[in-house]
């Protein structure tokens, strides 16, 4: 019975796989004819192929991406802890990005007449249920999939197999930041990458991070729920940006400092985290349960016991 390393994983023909299919996306987009479902269409072209390839070099390399099951490694006290500090990253972040957003109309507003414009006639009416089935998939379920797959699942443990685990964690976050330029904040994204980092190597399972990520994204999505998303947009007077930029400051510097502060808090667990000396492999047949030594369920099972305290 063979068994194969994640270093197996081939991320040349991952990346050559990415660039690919974002450019096929990108002249189906422009082929569309503005069509009301090309958008969500052209991130399934992307994301989808992306997710099917983990799980083909998954299955064809008989990568492990668990040390634990889901049993072992979380109670509903960790997840409880787990969740509420992504929504804080999302709500941080997403004041991060009003009170930028407040700032440049604040000082630009004369000149972002023709971006207004643009954004209003990118509207192409409400949505229709098939779009909000679209995006769900895409960025609820895929996207969630195959970044944490392959960030932290293949990345992370490689960049962790040379260098220290804050290095690691903070080069392939840093990363995983670039590559969501546009859709979120880098530093945003970064941050984010940081967390899911942290709580993929303290539990030893995927599936967390993926979890979290999902939440993460679904709070976006639900924001598209919202009565009045979908309206015409208006710039607003000086008086409703100064009110605005200033409840965005305030509340951002307040789930800031509580971000700070639970990050320094909580430091020396990510300096706690041992290096990975070995590759993590997987028998054939075998999903989620792998073969661990006794001394690996201890640890487990240790960590989790300090996060409970």
């Amino acid at each position: 019975m063979q068994n194969l390393s994640f270093e197996r994983f081939k991320i040349r023909w991952f990346v050559l796989l990415f660039i690919v299919m974002s450019i096929v996306s990108g002249i189906y987009l422009s082929l569309s004819d503005n069509s009301q479902y090309a958008s969500d269409i052209a991130s399934i072209l992307v994301a989808g192929p992306l997710t099917l390839y983990m799980f083909y070099q998954r299955k064809s390399h008989h990568i492990s991406f668990n040390e634990s099951t889901l049993d072992e490694s979380m109670t509903k006290k960790r997840w409880v802890k787990y969740i509420s500090f992504t929504l804080l990253v999302k709500i941080t972040g997403l004041f991060a990005m009003l009170l930028a957003a407040s700032i440049i109309l604040y000082l630009f507003k004369d000149s972002l007449g023709w971006i207004i414009e643009l954004l209003n006639d990118m509207q192409l009416g409400s949505m229709t249920p098939l779009n909000y089935v679209f995006l769900f998939i895409s960025i609820c379920i895929l996207a969630p999939l195959w970044e944490e797959l392959f960030f932290r699942g293949i990345l992370l443990r490689r960049f962790a197999k040379k260098w220290r685990i804050s290095t690691s964690i903070i080069v392939s976050s840093l990363i995983f930041g670039l590559l969501h330029f546009g859709g979120n904040s880098i530093i945003h994204a970064t941050l984010f990458g940081c967390f899911m980092a942290f709580a993929y190597l303290k539990t030893k399972n995927i599936w967390v991070p993926i979890a979290l990520h999902s939440i993460s994204n679904f709070m976006s999505f639900i924001t598209l729920l919202i009565p009045g998303s979908e309206e015409t947009i208006v710039v607003p007077t000086n008086e409703e940006l100064q009110e605005t930029l200033w409840i965005s400051a305030a509340l951002f510097l307040v789930f800031t400092a509580l971000f700070v502060y639970l990050i320094v808090k909580n430091w020396s667990k990510v300096r706690a985290i041992p290096k990975i000396q070995a590759p993590v492999i997987e028998s054939v047949g075998i999903s989620q349960d792998v073969d661990q030594t006794t001394e690996a369920r201890e640890v487990i099972k240790e960590e989790r016991m300090e996060d409970e305290e």
